[in-house]
């Protein structure tokens, strides 16, 4: 083969490129193959899938068979007309970040004054991940093809000379809805649109973006997590399918994605949850569980058990959590617990610094196993000086801020998301409150969503005030009592079903609950 027709074949074959150009191999998809995930798929074990396969992938000596329906959509872009869009759904870890780069560097390669628009909705999605990855491809290109490519922060051009690398270039920029226009300078012979978290951004942006394709040879490629339940991204696979092609992966039959991933999903969330069909199974999300800005109850009546007044014995609690508020329609509420169970010690409308460090002072009085470095309350407004007034009487605590950053940023958008949710593990696996479901509703307000780059993100106080004319003081007084802690997990214990009234609509309804003959 001459090298102009190598350079033909690289225009139609993106994975003859990559072969030729990192020395990758792909992963066997031929029929055998898929009859192989067919069977995996019916007896629920993906094992035979990553068996002595996996280190390859993470190693990069090898594209995943996902990785490589991806390349194999694209060449069927390139020869087919009515195949030019593509939307990809599935979640983090499957590559789809190194096939985006890849993607890109071979179009560069192959097409002579090709330009790409590259966008995210995060700056940090952008930047942090997909540009990075692309530096690092281009890093592993034989020495003579990567001097071609020039990257910067925004750009990555190529070129022998500078009129080439002025009109042969991918260009990253950000989509935000304030500014619809981020793609609509998208112009030439040869044209491709790129998307990166596509669910996150505004459908406007793809509108403007598609009056820029204006000639036979644009692509379009978005690639996402399947957050959101509208949008551009969300149409692609229901009323607009017609026009893509469109592939979803399933995180188990990943090999670069580790069981223990998969198994922590089933076991905290379950096979029916929306956590496991997002992130596992790469499906949106039930339509009946989202409101009309994505947001999702984090906790449900069915899944918290209670127990009657005085059935928890507050000498054993070792955490404290406060959540402060002057006066009107919020309270401060005062909430202890141990490894067990928790409570509402105490709650009141009107205070202040002052009331409120006496207040936490008199709790601690009462409770023996808790130490003063125990107490935890939200700092930020209301509650900024109460840990001077704690001070004044020698008492050490931990004034804390819930929009600090998560100890798992890359799980959780701020530190109260980060709390709320290890509260929710919690309750799944082992707490009992005292009260009744009617008496913690506080619980039922707390709604969340997955944010463009799969963080959790919990509703707003300012949100829920909106939404139901008050705060969740309790709730976010027991969360806080997590600042610290990590989840203790314990043996699940036998289940019985057992009969609850809906606070909300007054139903009779009935649920699973731990069968003890004593509480602990």
């Amino acid at each position: 083969m001459t090298e102009l027709e190598r350079y033909q074949a690289y225009r139609k074959n993106p994975l003859l490129w990559v072969r030729d150009m990192f020395g990758i191999w792909v992963q066997n998809i031929k029929p055998e193959f898929f009859q192989l995930l067919k069977d995996c798929r019916a007896t629920g074990n993906y094992d035979r899938i990553k068996l002595d396969m996996f280190e390859p992938f993470r190693k990069m000596e090898m594209l995943s068979w996902q990785q490589t329906e991806i390349l194999l959509a694209i060449a069927r872009a390139i020869q087919w007309e009515d195949k030019r869009k593509i939307a990809v759904r599935s979640w983090h870890g499957i590559g789809k970040s190194s096939v985006i780069s890849i993607f890109q560097l071979w179009f560069l390669f192959c097409y002579k004054h090709a330009v790409i628009g590259c966008t995210a909705p995060g700056k940090v999605q952008m930047e942090d991940v997909l540009w990075k990855e692309l530096s690092l491809w281009i890093t592993r290109l034989p020495k003579p093809i990567q001097e071609r490519y020039n990257r910067s922060k925004d750009y990555v051009r190529v070129g022998q000379t500078d009129s080439d690398r002025q009109a042969r270039y991918a260009r990253a920029k950000t989509s935000t809805k304030e500014n619809s226009e981020a793609l609509a300078w998208l112009h030439s012979e040869y044209l491709a649109i790129v998307a990166d978290e596509a669910s996150g951004v505004d459908e406007q942006i793809f509108i403007t973006a598609m009056s820029a394709r204006t000639n036979a040879n644009a692509l379009f490629i978005m690639i996402s997590n399947p957050t959101r339940l509208e949008g551009y991204f969300y149409k692609a696979f229901n009323q607009n399918a017609w026009g893509f092609q469109t592939l979803n992966f399933n995180s188990e039959e990943s090999p670069l994605v580790d069981n223990s991933f998969v198994s922590e999903i089933i076991n905290e969330y379950g096979k029916d949850s929306d956590e496991y069909r997002v992130r596992v199974k790469g499906d949106f999300p039930k339509a009946e569980m989202v409101d009309s800005k994505w947001y999702i109850p984090l906790f449900n009546p069915g899944e918290i058990q209670f127990v009657e007044s005085g059935g928890l014995d507050e000498k054993d609690f070792t955490t404290l959590g406060v959540d402060p508020s002057w006066s009107g329609r919020d309270f401060s509420s005062f909430v202890a617990r141990n490894s067990r169970g928790a409570k509402r010690i105490f709650r009141e409308n009107k205070s202040n610094e002052k009331s409120i460090a006496q207040r936490i002072n008199q709790i601690l009085g009462m409770l023996p196993n808790a130490k003063p470095g125990d107490v935890y309350y939200d700092n930020f407004g209301v509650g900024a000086n109460i840990g001077t007034e704690l001070g004044k009487m020698g008492i050490r605590s931990n004034g804390v801020n819930v929009g600090d950053k998560a100890d798992e940023p890359e799980r959780f958008i701020n530190k109260r998301a980060e709390c709320f949710w290890r509260l929710k593990q919690e309750i799944r696996l082992w707490m009992v409150l005292e009260g009744s479901e009617k008496d913690r509703s506080d619980l039922f307000m707390i709604k969340y969503k997955n944010t463009p780059d799969g963080r959790i993100k919990i509703m707003s106080k300012e949100e829920m005030r909106k939404l139901y004319g008050k705060s969740p003081d309790d709730a976010d007084a027991l969360a806080l009592t997590f600042w610290k802690a990590k989840p203790i997990l314990r043996e699940k214990k036998e289940k019985k079903e057992r009969e609850f009234i809906d606070p909300y609509t007054g139903e009779r309804k009935s649920r699973l609950s731990h069968n003890r003959t004593t509480l602990w």
